[in-house]
């Protein structure tokens, strides 16, 4: 996930957009991204807002792992996108997936 450049998801679901990678960059892709994740668990899950809602307000990069590997439902939901090969729905995720390479590069380096 560390490259010279981001990519962002554009209005149009088959173009991705390349960015320069600097901070404001990051951030604001970062946020679409949660953005669409938010969107999406809410459309799959609509009869668990609570646990969703909860989701959406805890979430960090820090907590990824902890997100991915508690018995939850985003466990369930991140494996099932992941096993599918779908490119646009891995897509969505893109800064969970990111997260989560970045805690297990860090814990392999410690």
């Amino acid at each position: 996930c560390k490259t010279n450049s981001s990519v962002t998801y554009s209005p149009k679901p088959d173009v991705f957009v390349l960015l320069d990678d600097d901070a404001d960059s990051n951030l604001i892709i970062s946020y679409l991204s949660m953005q669409e994740v938010s969107d999406r668990l809410r459309i799959d899950y609509h009869s668990r807002s609570d646990i969703i809602e909860k989701f959406i307000q805890t979430y960090s990069s820090e907590k990824a792992m902890e997100w991915c590997m508690k018995d939850s439902f985003y466990f369930g939901h991140i494996n099932r996108t992941l096993r599918s090969e779908n490119i646009k729905d891995i897509f969505t995720h893109r800064a969970i997936i990111c997260d989560v390479e970045q805690s297990l590069v860090s814990w392999h380096n410690d």
